[in-house]
């Protein structure tokens, strides 16, 4: 990523890191890459996720305005609480099947001219 973001300053191109559905592990690697790259631009946050991953990493990562903190102790900054861990076994989450495309977005032809997108 360090190399991506190489590439592309000199072309005045900013880099935003996707984040990793995590607002653990994955936020705390992504606070620490999105503070050494001079063009970086902005990065996600799954806020669904926050509340009930709270508490699973100590120190955790401080949210607030729209900022997150870049930990300082050493690593990526957290430990994971397994003991915390343990109280929340895996259980998978209910599926969503899939999407038809026009859920996406609305479009104007499809509400004129529904057979357009669902020829039968």
């Amino acid at each position: 990523m360090l190399e991506i973001a190489a590439l592309a300053a000199p072309h005045g191109v900013a880099v935003t890191p996707h984040n990793y559905n995590s607002p653990i592990v994955g936020l705390a690697a992504t606070a620490h890459l999105s503070a050494v790259i001079p063009n970086f631009n902005i990065a996600e946050v799954f806020v669904n996720l926050i509340e009930p991953t709270q508490g699973i990493a100590t120190p955790g990562i401080t949210i607030a305005n729209g900022w997150a903190d870049v930990p300082d102790a050493p690593g990526l900054g957290i430990d994971l609480d397994i003991n915390e861990l343990k109280k929340r076994p895996y259980s998978p989450l209910p599926g969503k099947g899939l999407r038809d495309y026009r859920e996406e977005f609305p479009r104007k032809v499809a509400a004129v001219a529904p057979n357009v997108f669902n020829p039968a």
